[in-house]
């Protein structure tokens, strides 16, 4: 971050960080602040922007960066236009830093940051968000990913939580557990730990068995909000995507989508917001994402697998497949399955065909 930063320069330079939900976007950027603010004349950190709905909060926001910079309480700003002509004027001569945490849109941007021309030589703006594309469009001046943490250091930040120490108190193949559910994402190594701390081994094990079925609560809740930021049809392109083509070749998988309707644009959205990624030419996700997505899926029909949209359980798809009723015939999306070097094929009906033919043709390749 230090040459992103570039801090013996005297231009005005935003700086983006993005990646997905809990990776420590904020983390960070709370890092950076707490290390570099006191070589600015004024500083302001702005939490939660994305939040930031109706008017009234955009006025509290600019009043808030005003006071936390200048040092003094701002008495009134009657509108957005009043508090951007106020920002330009008060901020324009100053050197400052400004940290816009959780930005999702460029209108969160206008009325706080609109131009690097509102601010004095040398300050800093940094912003951080889920989606890259929003900073592309910004065209910041440099872009940060924060990857997940390395085995060692997700090890060492779970035990912190989990045992109040850095090491692990002997819970060796417990906690190998717990941090495979983990896949180093710093929320999930936190939340976990917290939750599994003075338990019993017992406990452990009950526990461990609900988060590979069900997940953590507090986990999936920050990831959904991501997931409810998407436009319908984005939604429905990641469900099918978490479902069935997770490690599957992109270009086989771009073919399928286009024959569904289903844009590039939406790929590329997803892509852009870190819900997926291009490995190798392999669609890949994090592990709680996709798990994220089977709970919204499960959710549509807990005990009734038939009346879900999509299935991909091979024992659901099993069970399903074999009731042979005429509600089967319409479930959007089905993955393949063998049981026994047994292949359940699908059936072979007008209801059935599109959309359900492409993803069962996918998974016999």
């Amino acid at each position: 971050m230090s040459s992103l930063l570039c801090m013996e320069s005297n231009d005005v330079r935003m700086i983006g960080i993005h990646g997905i939900a809990g990776i420590g976007k904020t983390t960070l950027a709370k890092g950076i602040y707490n290390q570099i603010a006191h070589q600015f004349e004024g500083a302001s950190f702005l939490s939660n922007v994305a939040e930031v709905k109706e008017h009234r909060g955009s006025l509290k926001l600019q009043r808030q960066l005003l006071a936390d910079i200048l040092g003094e309480k701002i008495a009134r700003i009657s509108n957005i236009d009043e508090g951007i002509s106020l920002i330009k004027k008060t901020l324009c001569s100053r050197k400052v830093l400004i940290i816009l945490d959780d930005v999702s849109a460029l209108t969160q941007l206008e009325f706080l940051a609109g131009s690097r021309h509102w601010f004095g030589s040398g300050s800093r703006i940094i912003i951080t968000s889920r989606n890259k594309h929003l900073l592309d469009v910004l065209e910041v001046d440099g872009l940060y990913e924060v990857q997940k943490l390395k085995s060692e250091e997700a090890f060492k930040l779970f035990s912190l939580y989990a045992f109040e120490a850095d090491h692990d108190d002997g819970f060796w193949e417990l906690s190998g557990r717990a941090l495979n559910y983990c896949d180093g994402l710093p929320l999930a190594v936190k939340v976990v730990g917290g939750y599994l701390r003075n338990k019993t081994e017992l406990e452990w094990e009950d526990e461990l068995l609900k988060l590979t079925t069900v997940g953590q609560i507090t986990v999936q809740y920050v990831l959904r909000l991501s997931y409810d930021r998407l436009e319908h049809t984005e939604k429905d392109l990641f469900l099918d995507i978490a479902c069935f083509f997770r490690g599957k070749d992109s270009d086989s998988v771009g073919r399928i989508l286009d024959s569904c309707n289903f844009s590039a644009i939406g790929m590329k959205v997803l892509k852009d917001c870190s819900f997926i990624s291009i490995l190798d030419n392999k669609i890949e996700m994090h592990g709680l994402m996709q798990q994220m997505e089977w709970e919204i899926i499960r959710r549509e029909s807990p005990g009734q697998p038939g009346q879900r949209s999509r299935l991909w359980n091979p024992e659901d798809v099993h069970a399903v497949l074999t009731q042979k009723t005429e509600k089967i015939l319409r479930i959007p999306g089905l993955a393949v399955l063998r049981m026994s070097n047994k292949a359940v094929n699908p059936p072979k009906d007008e209801g059935c065909r599109g959309r359900n033919e492409e993803f069962f043709e996918e998974g016999r390749k």
